[in-house]
């Protein structure tokens, strides 16, 4: 299978790092829940605990979830601009080479 390039990752295969961590934030946020019903009910009704600290530790970790996310979502997104900002660096250097050889083939048909 041919990797998959693109101008943003300056025709380098596309890391698997971001889509990795994707699929880890998507398998979370589809466990979790039902994790945390599954095991706050168990404890509730072993009369382990009561339901109001139940919910205090749900929202203790949805607020801890909520965190983590925001700064994960800006740090790809400064990756991402990163390599935008290069890509379009090497664009900007290809236009200027172009540039000059039409110049140059210009400066030839004039002799």
């Amino acid at each position: 299978m041919k990797p998959i390039k693109n101008v943003i990752f300056l025709n380098k295969e596309i890391p698997d790092k971001i889509r990795r961590q994707v699929k880890w934030w998507d398998l979370y946020a589809k466990v979790m829940p039902i994790l945390y019903l599954l095991i706050g009910a168990v404890i509730y009704y072993a009369g382990m605990a009561e339901l109001e600290n139940l919910l205090w530790v749900g929202f203790g970790v949805l607020i801890m979830t909520a965190v983590l996310w925001w700064f994960w979502t800006v740090n790809v997104i400064g990756e991402i601009s990163e390599r935008t900002n290069k890509a379009e660096n090497g664009v900007q250097e290809v236009l200027n080479d172009i540039k000059q050889i039409k110049e140059l083939v210009k400066e030839i048909r004039n002799r």
